[in-house]
């Protein structure tokens, strides 16, 4: 084989290489995109089987973890906040749940377990154990009035 043939084989390779990356990067991005469809489908239909107020979401959201016992792991989810409870699923697991009446404050910090991602700020929910519990949401502002109003409504409403 001549040089000029072998360089025509290394670059039909390569060609057909970038070629196969390009099919499974758009095969992963079609896969992800029905994920979160599938996902938010199931986030609103645990909330209207419950018969709650959906307040927000289902949005994408990034679950940053918790201090303790709550599931430790992050990674992307979606997130739906009815009357009484803050419903998500991570992208690889089951529907998890935070019930309002559990939380005691909800705050705001740059900082979570001596993690900073992009200077954005993690939606901090103070458990009543003490436990802390981070996600990142789009509309971070409006996910956080929504829940100081439930726990000052629910905080009204108990003797």
């Amino acid at each position: 084989m001549t040089p000029k043939q072998t360089a025509m084989l290394v670059y039909a390779l390569l060609f057909l290489l970038i070629l196969l990356a390009f099919f499974m990067v758009r095969f992963a991005i079609i896969w992800y995109r029905r994920k979160v469809s599938e996902l938010m489908q199931n986030v609103r239909n645990d909330i209207a089987a419950s018969g709650e107020a959906l307040l927000c979401g289902p949005e994408a959201a990034y679950y940053e973890g918790s201090t303790k016992g709550v599931f430790k792991a992050t990674g992307n989810a979606i997130a739906a906040l009815s009357s009484k409870r803050l419903v998500y699923q991570m992208l690889f697991g089951k529907l998890s749940e935070i019930k309002l009446s559990d939380v005691k404050s909800v705050s705001e910090n740059i900082w979570f377990q001596g993690k900073m991602r992009n200077f954005r700020k993690h939606l901090i929910l103070e458990m009543k154990d003490g436990v802390k519990v981070a996600f990142f949401f789009k509309n971070h502002l409006g996910w956080m009035n929504s829940l100081n109003n439930e726990l000052a409504k629910a905080r009204s409403q108990s003797p």
